[in-house]
């Protein structure tokens, strides 16, 4: 009797430890599909309910990876329900109208990035992903406007998010870049930004001021997209 007692033991921990990895498996399954609505509402401008729908998902899911991201972007100072002690951490967090923080970083070629040696240009920042739908879908028309600011005084720079170097060299294997793509890997420049998700653009003037930030992919060939840098050419 206590020889099959001994045998059951490690099948009952093998059943404990298989039903914890499916309850961890299906926490974030929710989590994550909370925060796909979350971010498709912020990317349509409601940054009011996503931020209800972010701090859900802290509340009912803390131990999530999903949770862990949200703690980070929910530090964004322009959200709403941020708590005073989240935006007296990240009050110096990029924002539209003050200076962009200076930051360092390495492109997939060697090359050290360092923003404040580009000003007197205009900085366009692009923060994407190779696995990112959108982040694709707004790859054709960056490449085309790259090409059509060449010869002035604007430099493009490409941040990869959530993102490693392996992925990013298949990628390029059938997808055409020239623009300089930056490896983030600590998120130490992503979070200095505030990036919630990809893709998310920040142009920044000659004087190294935040102009716009754009959540959500553009076509940056429709004639708009183009006069919004042009007019902070001259």
């Amino acid at each position: 009797m206590a020889h099959h007692i001994h045998k059951s033991i490690p099948i009952l921990l093998l059943l404990f430890f298989i039903a914890s990895i499916t309850s961890c498996t299906n926490k974030e399954e929710s989590a994550r599909k909370l925060y796909n609505k979350a971010l498709s509402l912020q990317q349509m401008g409601d940054d009011e309910e996503a931020a209800k729908i972010y701090m859900d998902i802290v509340d009912k899911y803390p131990e999530t990876e999903t949770a862990v991201e949200i703690n980070k972007m929910l530090t964004m100072v322009s959200m709403p329900y941020t708590t005073s002690k989240l935006k007296e951490k990240y009050k110096n967090m990029a924002a539209v109208g003050e200076s962009a923080p200076d930051f360092e970083l390495m492109d997939d070629s060697g090359k050290k990035w360092k923003l404040s040696d580009l000003k007197g240009k205009v900085v366009f920042i692009n923060v994407w992903s190779t696995w990112n739908p959108s982040s694709k879908s707004e790859l054709q028309s960056i490449e085309a406007f790259s090409q059509q600011m060449k010869g002035e005084p604007f430099q493009m720079l490409r941040v990869l998010f959530r993102d490693d170097l392996d992925n990013l060299k298949k990628y390029k294997k059938t997808n055409s870049i020239s623009t300089p793509i930056l490896l983030d890997r600590a998120l130490k420049v992503c979070d200095l930004f505030g990036v919630t998700g990809v893709p998310e653009t920040f142009i920044i003037d000659k004087k190294g001021i935040i102009r716009e930030k754009i959540v959500g992919p553009r076509d940056w060939n429709q004639p708009e997209n183009i006069e919004l840098v042009k007019n902070l050419l001259q």
